[in-house]
């Protein structure tokens, strides 16, 4: 299996709060079933445990989702870790006191959250993922810790709650949660979910040649293109100069014979440095250096219409 997306900035956090995400699901389930079919020897009270935990909190999760996707990501996932951190730890203080409806209802507030947060960090590994090109090798990677967690988990938190009880195991949940507020609060490079809410925060360059990729973290990109001209050593080449800028006739024609020039480095009588007007002026130096090449070729070079595509034979 490919391993290049773990050398993506921001994912390998991603997946291991993923997996610690099931991890802490196991954990919590299986010693919150203990403690409520303890507290009431009822395999119902159990089952509706389990509803709580999963089937009420998917009603209510899409709408929680669509909210949070447009907070920060790097602000939205340690939140909801902390939340379930401190729901787990209330779980754990009153899973021998509080009656077992009180029990129910923190399960299903961190359901809820439950599903947020696994839905909020696809779509984070997603936006991390698409720029590189390695979703696709990134989901497999996850799919395999969310089965090795879903495997060993409840057999892992079985020997918890054998070895130190129902409590410690609710414990070691809520300081797991904690763990993966901390791990995903301290990156600085955890991209936007797929909402609008996230800022800029980093740019990725690919290099074409080298199929390689790197990020850089900035807060805004501002175009300079022609910003700023030089024309190097072509100062050398016996042209025309004003200013450091090319002296051009009509034609684009520099003081050289077979050398054109076009753009902000050029200089004419009523020149304007306008990026249509360059536009224009790289097309009339084109045509004339091809006619020059080729003298049997017109400058003019037609339209689209005029083209074969559309009938036209060439001239």
């Amino acid at each position: 299996m490919r391993v290049a997306p773990l050398r993506v900035p921001g994912f390998r956090r991603l997946a291991t709060t993923y997996t610690l995400n099931e991890l802490c699901w196991s954990f919590g389930t299986i010693a919150l079933a203990l403690a409520v079919f303890h507290r009431t020897g009822s395999a119902l009270a159990t089952t509706l445990l389990f509803l709580a935990t999963t089937f009420f909190p998917a009603l209510v999760a899409p709408a929680l989702t669509a909210r949070l996707d447009q907070v920060p990501v790097r602000r939205a996932l340690p939140a909801l870790y902390l939340c379930e951190a401190a729901l787990f730890g209330a779980i754990a203080a009153l899973s021998t006191t509080a009656p077992v409806q009180v029990l129910v209802a923190l399960a299903l507030a961190d359901g809820a959250v439950a599903i947020v947060g696994r839905a909020l960090t696809r779509a984070a590994v997603a936006a991390a993922l698409e720029p590189s090109g390695t979703l696709a090798a990134g989901n497999k990677l996850l799919n395999v810790c969310f089965s090795v967690a879903f495997a060993t988990g409840p057999a892992i938190a079985g020997l918890v709650v054998a070895a130190a009880g129902t409590a410690a195991s609710l414990g070691v949940t809520a300081g797991l949660f904690a763990l993966m507020a901390v791990l995903l609060a301290a990156s600085r490079s955890l991209p936007a979910a797929h909402g609008n809410g996230d800022r800029f925060s980093h740019l990725v360059l690919k290099d074409i040649k080298a199929k390689t990729t790197r990020e850089i973290e900035a807060d805004v990109v501002l175009p300079m293109l022609g910003f700023v001209s030089d024309i190097g050593p072509i100062a050398e080449w016996g042209m025309t100069l004003e200013k450091d800028e090319i002296v051009v006739n009509q034609v684009m024609e520099t003081g050289r014979a077979g050398v054109w020039a076009a753009g902000d480095v050029t200089t004419y009588p009523g020149k304007l440095k306008l990026i249509a007007c360059g536009f224009g002026e790289a097309a009339t130096a084109v045509n004339q250096a091809v006619h020059w090449i080729y003298p049997e070729k017109k400058v003019a070079p037609g339209h689209s219409s005029n083209m074969a595509i559309f009938g036209q034979k060439d001239d």
